[in-house]
């Protein structure tokens, strides 16, 4: 079996070796959808009631009035570090 690492950054490209359980699961769900609201509030807070009524799973109903250029830039997509380091995962 190849390593983890070799797994990620190799010719596959990804490892499906380790799994979030559904308590994991459900809490970064959570944290995403958490962080995608805060993005949008800061970005186009006219917009944020209702992308949040809607929720992320929904986020194409609302997409088409938001420049996903500025809104989703890397540092915005990826789950902030300090919020790992909060609940353990490093």
């Amino acid at each position: 079996m190849l390593s983890l690492k070799n797994q990620i950054f190799g010719r596959k490209g990804y490892s499906a070796d380790m799994k979030l359980n559904s308590t994991e699961l459900e809490l970064f769900r959570k944290l995403i959808g958490e962080q995608w609201i805060s993005v949008i509030r800061g970005v186009c807070p006219s917009l944020a009631d209702e992308a949040e009524r809607l929720g992320v799973e929904r986020y194409h109903e609302v997409s088409d009035k938001l420049d996903h250029k500025t809104l989703w830039p890397k540092a915005n997509r990826a789950i902030n570090c300090s919020i790992i380091l909060t609940y353990n995962y490093i």
